[in-house]
């Protein structure tokens, strides 16, 4: 089980990562088989996605580094 201070910690690098537009960084705290899934709602409209793997996570974190800085 990972501890508190680790998951602060490894919170605290994603978010340096993507402020500071970072992708490479960013990319390299998922490991290689790692799902990322987002769901939410947009102006009453769902959205959701969903990839596998860091090769189909990148161009999504490249998207949200770009939008939300």
């Amino acid at each position: 089980m990972t501890s508190r201070i680790e998951m602060e910690r490894l919170l605290n690098e994603l978010y340096a990562a993507r402020v500071s537009g970072q992708l490479n960084e960013l990319c390299a705290t998922f490991a290689v088989e790692a799902r990322f899934r987002i769901a939410g709602v947009s102006n009453g409209k769902p959205i959701a996605i969903a990839a596998s793997g860091i090769d189909q996570i990148r161009p999504w974190l490249a998207m949200l580094v770009k939008m939300f800085r």
